[in-house]
């Protein structure tokens, strides 16, 4: 008989060795749960901004990243395909809640006002795609769904957009505030700075508040 090639008897070793790594059920489940804890935390975080930024606007725009977060983790199979946008709505969660602080509808400046109305507009569509897919769900009678990668990955580079455009625009509006303010000082080649191409983690409105004259 002829014997069996090398590959054969070396493919049949490694998965009778008890030494050869495996895919581990022990492991994804982790993976799942680790990711569900995030989904958790990252909810209870935007719930808790959303209680205390007086713009009705900036509400809204968090009650609409809550709600896509939400839907993620009860229907969305994939969840883990998810982390990069939780974690930038995380961003937008802290960044609202600084430059938003003590400021209601009524005295919201223009500039806030425009960027606000963009991040709207961009997470109310991301929410209405993501409730089709969970609808679509039901409709099949399927407990979870799964939304390609390629489309997370579209939301995804919208919302690195949609921060950037708040900092330009939020940039832009301290600048103009500065020219009607004399006696501050301020670099704004230093705020630019601030502005990274790809993530937004600083705000600038919190890390330097600008009084109007008395």
């Amino acid at each position: 008989m002829p014997s069996k090639s090398p590959k054969s008897r070396k493919s049949k070793e490694s998965k009778n060795n008890p030494h050869t790594k495996q895919p581990s059920s022990e492991i994804k489940e982790s993976q799942a749960e680790n990711m569900s804890q995030l989904l958790d935390v990252t909810i209870a975080g935007i719930n808790a901004v959303q209680t205390v930024v007086p713009s009705d606007l900036a509400k809204g725009v968090l009650g609409t990243v809550a709600s896509i977060l939400m839907t993620v983790q009860s229907v969305i199979k994939n969840k883990s395909d998810f982390r990069a946008i939780v974690k930038k709505c995380k961003t937008i969660g802290e960044i609202l809640k600084g430059a938003t602080k003590d400021t209601t509808d009524d005295n919201l400046p223009g500039y806030l006002a425009h960027a606000l109305s963009e991040l709207n507009s961009l997470v109310d569509d991301i929410n209405n795609k993501v409730v089709s897919r969970k609808k679509q769900g039901w409709f099949k009678s399927i407990l979870s769904v799964t939304i390609d990668r390629d489309q997370i990955a579209s939301w995804e580079r919208d919302i690195d957009s949609a921060l950037k455009l708040f900092d330009t625009e939020t940039l832009v509006g301290i600048a103009m505030r500065v020219k009607e303010l004399p006696g501050i000082a301020m670099r704004l080649d230093e705020l630019a700075l601030r502005i990274d191409g790809n993530s937004t983690t600083v705000n600038v409105l919190k890390d330097q508040p600008i009084e109007p004259p008395p």
